[in-house]
This record gives C-alpha cells, sequence and structure tokens, in this order.
C-alpha cells in the first residue's frame, strides 16, 4: 500500500478485515506491475481518445464557436472554447505517441505491456476469485492538475488497460476474471450487508447506554421514554458519523451527541 494516505489505508485495512469476516481468504501480490500498467494505459487511452474526438470539428458534431469568418475558424475556435485543459493535453499526447517517430517506441510497446499486464491477472486469478485494489491514493484532493490525474490512473490503470471486470464500492475495487460480474457484485453485496449487519450491533449494543443515561441523570422525569427516543436518534447519528481514525472511544464521542 505505497503512496495511500492514511484514511485510503484505513479503508483497504477495513475492507480486507470485512472480506475476512466473511470467509474470504487474503492472499497478498506482488503490485509493481502497477506503475507499468499506468504508463501503458496513459498511452493506450490517449492515442484512442485522439483519434474519438477527431470528428468533433464544430461542424458536424460538437460544439460550433460563434463569429466564424472561415472554416478554419470553425475548427480552431469551436475545439479550443470546448475543450479544457485535461482533453487538449491528452489529444496532443495522443497525436505524439501515434506520430510516426513515435508509434513503435510508445504506442506499439504499449500494446504490448497491456498483453503482459493481462497475462499476469490472469495468472493471479487462475487461483483466486476477485483482487482487491484501492481505488485511489487519498479520500481527499487539494487540487486536480494534470499530475494528479496521471498519478491516480495506476489504481485504476488494470483494469481500463486489461478489459477485465471491475466493481468499485466503498473506496476499494475489485478485478476478477472474465465473466465474472455476478460475483464481484456478489462480493460487493456481502460486503455492504456486512456494513448494515455490524452497525445494527452496534446500535442495539448502545442502547443499554442510552438507557443508563436517561434513568440516572432524568430520574424525576416524567418523559424518560421520551428521552430514550432522542436520545438513540442521536445514537444513531454518532455511529453514522464516527471516525476511528481520531483515537477516541466511541463512548466519549456518542453521550454529547445523544441529546443535541
Amino acid at each position: 500500500m505505497n503512496g495511500l494516505s492514511d484514511d485510503m489505508k484505513t479503508v483497504v485495512e477495513n475492507a480486507l478485515a470485512k472480506a475476512k469476516e466473511l470467509g474470504v481468504e487474503i492472499i497478498e501480490v506482488d503490485g509493481d506491475i502497477l506503475e507499468q500498467a499506468k504508463v501503458a494505459w496513459q498511452i493506450c487511452k490517449s492515442a484512442e481518445f485522439c483519434n474519438n474526438v477527431s470528428r468533433y470539428d464544430g461542424g458536424k458534431f460538437g460544439y460550433r464557436a460563434k463569429d466564424c469568418k472561415t472554416i478554419e475558424d470553425i475548427y480552431v475556435k469551436s475545439r479550443s472554447e470546448a475543450f479544457g485543459e485535461q482533453v487538449k493535453a491528452t489529444i496532443l499526447y495522443g497525436s505524439h505517441v501515434l506520430a510516426s517517430d513515435n508509434y513503435d517506441a510508445m504506442y506499439d510497446k504499449a500494446l504490448r505491456v497491456r498483453r503482459l499486464v493481462r497475462e499476469y491477472f490472469d495468472k493471479i486469478l487462475a487461483q483466486a476469485d476477485a483482487v482487491l485494489l484501492p481505488a485511489c491514493s487519498k479520500t481527499e484532493y487539494e487540487s486536480q492538475d494534470l499530475n494528479t490525474v496521471y498519478e491516480e490512473s495506476r489504481f485504476t490503470a488494470p483494469a481500463s488497460l486489461t478489459g477485465l471486470p471491475v466493481v468499485v464500492s466503498a473506496g476499494v475495487q475489485w478485478i476478477g476474471a472474465p465473466l465474472s460480474d455476478g460475483s464481484l457484485l456478489d462480493l460487493a453485496k456481502k460486503m455492504q450487508e456486512g456494513d448494515s449487519l455490524a452497525r445494527e450491533k452496534l446500535i442495539n449494543h448502545n442502547m443499554r447506554l442510552v438507557a443508563h443515561i436517561v434513568k440516572k441523570y432524568y430520574t424525576s422525569s416524567d418523559s424518560q421514554e421520551d428521552l430514550i427516543s432522542i436520545g438513540t436518534i442521536g445514537l444513531i447519528k454518532a455511529i453514522d458519523n464516527f471516525d476511528l481514525s481520531q483515537n477516541v472511544q466511541f463512548s466519549t464521542y456518542a453521550v454529547p451527541m445523544m441529546w443535541r
């Protein structure tokens, strides 16, 4: 889990713990190939994107700029105004890798790397049902510059590059063998159901805390049942918003929220 923020490491560790609770056997594999997959994906994606958006010329397809006097004005202004920085950068890079001087060294090599990445995952998936990868490196981003977008693609590149089915759930992704879409969806569903069961157990367990506080500090009140109901609503809010990374006991965090 190199390169992950502390929050994202916690997300992955929680996913692994839930999977183990479901009886899933966890096997660690080498993730060095992610870097090669990222580079190959960027090359293949840019090359195909460059060709696909060539039709958006402001004439037959796409946005058309105003006040154009010549056909060249239509092409240049329409594409300049409609395309954002990321799109323009991808088109330029795609044109670069497809140029005759770079085709063999970049695009053709990326296609060969794609085959190697697919063979690598096929080998793993012959022994396992799914591969768990983080969906991103962090839960919050300060910027969305081109370099950030490029670096983040290393986690999603393997599935995008190889065409293997993938399900993203709760910050992680599960990559499966061809035609395993149903199994992946079933796994994601069971993981989510595990969250619901854990939440229900936490609510039931801490209901005693709510009742104890009401009976201890509101002994003279005639509306103890109403106070318990209000406290239960606060308890549920506390459970839904509790963050383990804050290193605070749940009871310490929950009590002030019960009767806000």
